[in-house]
Order: C-alpha cells, then structure tokens, then sequence
C-alpha cells in the first residue's frame, strides 16, 4: 500500500504514485517501496483493537473520498419552508462510492439545522445511543402530524401545531390496533376535555402527503399526564374497535342456503362500520345452515378462514378480504430510492421491511419490496408507525406475507 498522502494523490489524478526511499535500512534505493500497513475503511474495528495509528490513516482515507458542498438560497423568509441542497461529489475513493455491498455498507447525511442562537431546529440523520441509524435524510421534507380527538360523530380538538410523538401498530385478524400517542404542554382545561369518556382518536402524519395511520377508541384511563420532566407530557392508549372486540357477542342462525356473504355482511352490520369498497367474500352458501352464539370476533373468523379469507379493521373501516389474491388498490413500491431502509429480510411467511414513514403501506393491502438482493410482492400482515415531529423517529416497519 502507499502513505496516506500518496493513495488521495493517485484516487484523484488516476495516475500511479511514486514513493523513492529504501525498504530496510540495507537495502537499495528504489524508486517506489510500498508499506505493509494494509489500512481500509474500517477506523472503529481498528481502534477497538488497539491501533490508533491505522485508525487515524483510515478516518484519512475516508475523509479524503468525497467533497460535500452545501447549496443554499440566497434568502429565507422566516414561517416559511426553506429548501437547500447537499452536494455529495466522489473526488478521492478510487471507485464507485459506496462500493461493493451497498446494503451494508451506509452513506447518509447527518443534517442539522440551527437558528441564529445555535438552537437546532431539525436534526436528521443522527444516531441513537446503540449507534443505530435514527432516520434516513432521503428526503428533507417538513414532518407533519395531526391528531383529532373527540366523541364519536361529534366536534373534537385538532392538534397540528404542538410537539407530538408516538407509534402505531395494525395488525391482520382479530387484534385490536394500538396507538400510543404523547402530546406535550398542553393546558389543564385541553388535558381534562381529552379524559372525557367514550373518544376517538384519529392520527395522521406525512411530509407531502398526509394519511391517516389510525383511528380508535381511547381506552378506559387511557390519557395520563407527567409533569416530572422539563416538557408536561400527556400520552394517550387507544385502540382500533376496542369496544367491538371487548363487549360484542351474537347469537345468529341462518337457515339452509344462506350465502356465506350474507352472513359475512350481516355480522359486519353489528359493528355499525362502514363496510371497505375493497371487500371480497367467499363465493357459495352454508347448505346445513349457519350458527354462532359467543364472542362476535370468533364467529367471524368461523365464517371466513375455512375459505381462506380473513376480515380487518383499519381507520374505522371493516373488510373482508381474500388471501389467496393479489391484494386490492394500489401498491407502494419500496425501494433505495423510494425510501427503503437498510435489506428487507425473508421470513417463512414472507418478508420484513422497514421505510421512511409511509401511510400508504396498510395491513390486508399489498406491498412490494425491490432492493439487491430481495424483490418480492406481499401483504402487509403486521405495520408499525413511528413518528415523532421533532424529526428524529419517523418509520414504517411491516411484516409482510406471500400471496398463497
């Protein structure tokens, strides 16, 4: 290998570098000696081993592979959004920057933004306390989160402007969604108006566009407020058809003949939700008839997955849909340059991948990954929002599976 001087010397001129001296001290002159220091990209394995000579010749080495310029407008107009761009120009790595396992191997901006008295402003790119990758700066886009909270059909309270934070998880079948959702400093006469019984919380959250990523009961003492921290905190539990899932119970019989959609239609009627456009039922009719008395939830899956259909509710809407077809609607791709974070991984049921937050990625619906080494179509089973508007957490993890 050559010093470090010598290998930025050859990675920007493309031409090979001289290094005179001796190899040994008795040895000949000679025109080029190469060292034996054997130095990569790596300075924190390095380090950890003891070598802080090769861990300073690497940070060198990475310092040396790329020039990033700052492009900023000539003006910013306080209240308004502000766009800039980042230049990030391979001038010294020799290749193709990153090279070799890209999925492994991450690039990303750590991007900060301050106002005059150096208070940050956003943060996007930094690193959690494991050394983990926070978010991933593709896209620099304002990070909007709205909550609406209120009694079921009636005027409630939109949250738009306060710091809000929290996470989502959908869930195919029978489980309740869940959202946890944390509001901060908000006034004692707001605070008691929210622990009123029987709301609805409705979260939606994006940057261009903006989608709902739940809607559900707040449960029984579900909004608690802290004020041990410098922020008052008031976090509040629902869940998606909470009430419908705990004290609903049926007791139905339907005659000989009766079409497993009638059924089916007659058993969403219970929940008083709006039935998906989207819904597909299984084809045929009970011939000996059709009979439940017990848990709603549990009749239903009794009348649908011996077909190989599965019923959900999402957003306050119920459907019932069919596995063993492509998913209905649109289908969002995710990809390196669509968002995609790190490797979707395979599982025995399908796939796991992780985004940029992305509302458009919703259980019983398709989702399609395309990256190196995976490219594959599924339905989302499982979806975790996480969102925070601060900037730091904003994601989307799902749990996909093949179509049967």
């Amino acid at each position: 290998m050559m010093p470090l001087e010598k290998a930025i010397e050859a990675a920007r001129t493309l031409v090979k570098p001289v290094n005179p001296g001796k190899a040994s001290p008795l040895g000949p002159e000679r025109e080029t000696v190469y060292t034996h220091e054997f130095v990569g990209g790596n300075f924190a394995i390095t380090r950890l081993l003891g070598s802080e000579k090769h861990a300073r010749i690497a940070e060198g080495r990475l310092k040396s592979a790329a020039e990033v310029r700052i492009l900023l407008p000539e003006k910013a107009v306080s209240g308004q959004l502000v766009r800039f761009k980042v230049e990030v120009i391979n001038i010294g790595a020799g290749h193709n920057l990153p090279t070799s396992l890209t999925e492994i191997r991450q690039m990303w901006l750590d991007v900060t933004v301050k106002d005059p008295k150096g208070n940050i402003l956003m943060r996007s790119g930094a690193l959690d306390d494991h050394g983990a990758l926070m978010v991933v700066a593709t896209h620099i886009e304002p990070r909007i989160v709205t909550a609406l909270i209120g009694p079921p059909g009636g005027a409630g309270i939109l949250f738009k402007q306060e710091y809000m934070n929290g996470s989502t998880k959908s869930y195919k079948g029978s489980k309740p969604n869940e959202c946890t959702h944390t509001i901060h400093n908000l006034s004692e006469a707001t605070i008691a108006q929210l622990e009123a019984p029987n709301q609805i919380l409705q979260v939606k959250a994006g940057t261009t566009f903006i989608g709902e990523l739940f809607k559900g009961d707040i449960t029984t003492r579900g909004v608690v407020t802290k004020n041990d921290t410098p922020n008052r905190t008031t976090t509040i539990t629902a869940k998606d058809g909470r009430r419908i899932y705990r004290d609903t119970k049926v007791s139905r019989a339907y005659p000989p003949g009766t079409t497993i959609q009638s059924v089916v239609l007659d058993l969403f009627a219970l929940t008083g939700l709006p039935v998906g456009s989207e819904s597909v039922y299984p084809p045929g009719t009970f011939p000996g008839g059709w009979a439940h008395q017990g848990l709603w939830r549990q009749a239903l899956n009794e009348a649908l997955l011996p077909f190989n259909y599965f019923w959900t509710i999402q957003g306050g809407v119920i459907y019932s849909l069919n596995d063993t077809v492509p998913p209905p609607g649109n289908v969002p791709l995710l990809s390196p340059e669509t968002g995609l974070i790190g490797s979707p991984t395979r599982t025995k049921q399908g796939f796991n991948a992780a985004s940029v937050l992305n509302s458009a990625i919703i259980v019983g619906r398709g989702i399609q990954v395309k990256s190196q080494f995976l490219t594959m179509l599924g339905r989302s089973a499982v979806v975790e929002h996480k969102y925070d508007t601060d900037g730091l957490i904003w994601r989307t993890d799902a749990q996909a599976e093949v179509i049967k």
